[in-house]
């Protein structure tokens, strides 16, 4: 039985099935409990999104390595099902997606303001937002962001900005317009 912080995070997902690379159905009542979770917003005709791809693919699998409770899920931005399925298969992690079309994708860009892709958002277990500059961090930190982000989803402890070091001052700079 999920607690009540897995099941905060959950209430965005729950009863929702996740797919994965290989197009199975995954619960996301189960497959995010007590997991620090990405937002992927990203779309296969975005070349940013096809240069940052590989990179958050090589983190989370090292990340999964050391089983680090952390997941991805892709919110494609992509122009059809079969842009998305292509995209997952040739470029992404073994992480997972809503199917596309659900319309919880455009809800959650919505909530999270989303108006350029690629965005990688941070959510604690409880959905809070960890960080909106998920790729930022993955860029300038790889791996060791996400020790801040569990830091920061597990103790509520905020890093001092001087201890995070930045090499980007505009994420936004490289980002495409996602065409919503």
């Amino acid at each position: 039985m999920a607690t009540e912080e897995q099941e905060q995070i959950l209430e965005i997902f729950r009863g929702k099935d996740l797919i994965s690379r290989q197009n199975l159905k995954v619960k996301a009542d189960e497959a995010l409990q007590c997991r620090v979770v990405g937002l992927y917003f990203s779309a296969h005709w975005c070349p940013p999104c096809r240069m940052f791809t590989p990179k958050l693919a090589e983190i989370y699998a090292e990340l999964k390595r050391r089983n680090a409770p952390f997941e991805v899920v892709y919110l494609s931005c992509d122009q059809s099902e079969d842009q998305m399925q292509m995209y997952m298969k040739e470029s992404h992690g073994d992480w997972l997606a809503l199917p596309f079309g659900n319309p919880l994708i455009e809800e959650l860009k919505t909530k999270y303001k989303v108006n350029a892709v690629p965005k990688l958002i941070i959510l604690k277990p409880d959905g809070e937002v960890v960080t909106e500059r998920g790729r930022a961090e993955v860029e300038e930190k790889g791996v060791a962001g996400f020790r801040n982000w569990a830091t920061i989803a597990h103790t509520g402890e905020v890093l001092p900005k001087h201890l995070i070091k930045s090499t980007s001052t505009d994420e936004d700079k490289e980002e495409t317009e996602s065409g919503s």
